[in-house]
């Protein structure tokens, strides 16, 4: 059985055989360190600074490579000591794999008691419209004709809200891009879903909505930082009623993306999905 002290020395040769990839196929400056940190559960959490040019292709690179390891990106961290911190406050109890159907029905049941909420607390005048909005096969009748091809998004659009912050990849011992918010709880802090009194969403309602996401779509953690969650996404939907249904699924999991038509026509069928929680 390996020692604490063989561990240790395992976790440094990784992240030596991380640097070497990185500098070889020059996706981190020359002469950047790779970091890495012990998750309470065992996993290992690598991160190294990379500049916004080489950020989308690093991260491409690690999701390509079958060696369970997941690659996002956050401005979260920008020192050994940070990520160390934030990898310590991840304890808590062992969270099972949650499987494809487990996640399927705990996102439909938020999407329902957000939408049965909405109707409830609809004005007389706004009930009929607020129904519309709520049906998905009703609120596909009120969109844009799909195009037949997705929407090309940006991968940097989080820059937008983060500015020039030092930006890291981070590569975690997993097996899927869903369970980050199991691990690492502290990069979603602020999330709350639209269902009543804006209950904060759990790291299990994130694992939810993103299995559900992934087998569906291809979607894929790309970028997290406490606030904010982007995705890269492989198959967005082209059809009406499939987007209206992602459509209210988005406007469920975010409160901030209050306008369902409008993300219906424009993040929903695009190869970039962003939530934020102000």
């Amino acid at each position: 059985m390996p020692t604490f002290e063989n561990e240790e020395s395992d976790t440094m040769k990784d992240a030596e055989a991380i640097g070497h990839i990185m500098a070889t196929e020059g996706l981190a400056s020359p002469g950047a360190t790779v970091h890495s940190a012990r998750l309470p559960r065992g996993a290992v959490v690598h991160g190294v600074a990379v500049e916004p040019e080489q950020a989308e292709r690093a991260w491409r690179f690690w999701r390509g490579r079958a060696e369970g390891l997941v690659p996002f990106l956050t401005t979260r961290v920008t020192s050994e000591e940070q990520l160390r911190s934030l990898a310590a406050a991840a304890a808590g109890e062992p969270v099972p794999e949650m499987t494809a159907e487990a996640a399927d029905r705990a996102v439909a049941d938020i999407v329902g008691r957000v939408g049965a909420r909405s109707v409830a607390e609809a004005y007389p005048e706004d009930l009929a419209e607020e129904e519309e909005l709520r049906d998905a096969a009703r609120l596909a009748d009120l969109l844009d004709e799909p195009s037949g091809t997705p929407l090309p998004g940006d991968p940097l659009a989080f820059r937008e809200r983060w500015g020039s912050r030092p930006l890291w990849l981070l590569l975690v011992e997993t097996t899927g891009s869903h369970r980050l918010p199991l691990l690492l709880p502290g990069f979603l802090r602020n999330g709350a879903t639209a269902y009543p009194d804006l209950t904060p969403l759990t790291p299990g309602d994130h694992a939810a909505f993103l299995r559900h996401w992934q087998d569906r779509y291809g979607a894929n953690v790309f970028f997290m930082n406490g606030a904010e969650i982007q995705l890269q996404v492989e198959h967005p939907p082209l059809d009406g009623r499939t987007i209206a249904e992602l459509a209210l699924e988005h406007n469920a999991y975010c409160d901030d993306l209050a306008d369902v038509v409008d993300t219906a026509n424009g993040q929903a069928r695009s190869t970039v999905w962003s939530f934020w929680w102000d």
